[in-house]
């Protein structure tokens, strides 16, 4: 029941299984124990991004910055991965980009 293990075994098995089994539950266990303390959201987004759920990382990504108490305290390559995320979202930058590049249907 502490959030603090279950953080750096998530941590760990991120930095060196980004697919492993266990990690997702580890990273939710760290996120629901302490659901204020911001390293759990940041934690969470980075098993979404592994996993490809882009659009559930910028929720938990900007959980975080909430958190965190803004974004001018987080991380530059949390900020680099926040805004890729923004960009890849519908209506985001690389999405439409994406969208005007494919040729239309007849």
């Amino acid at each position: 029941m502490d959030p603090v293990a279950h953080a750096e075994l998530a941590s760990l098995l991120l930095r060196f299984s980004p697919r492993a089994g266990g990690l997702a539950i580890e990273a939710l266990a760290a996120r629901l124990l302490a659901p204020e303390a911001p390293g759990g959201w940041r934690l969470w987004a980075h098993v979404q991004v592994a996993n490809d759920h882009h659009g559930s990382a910028f929720a938990s990504l900007n959980r975080y910055v909430e958190l965190a108490g803004g974004e001018s305290r987080v991380d530059p390559e949390d900020r680099t991965l926040l805004g890729s995320l923004r960009a890849s979202l519908p209506g985001g930058a690389l999405a439409q980009r994406e969208l005007r590049r494919r040729p239309t249907p007849r």
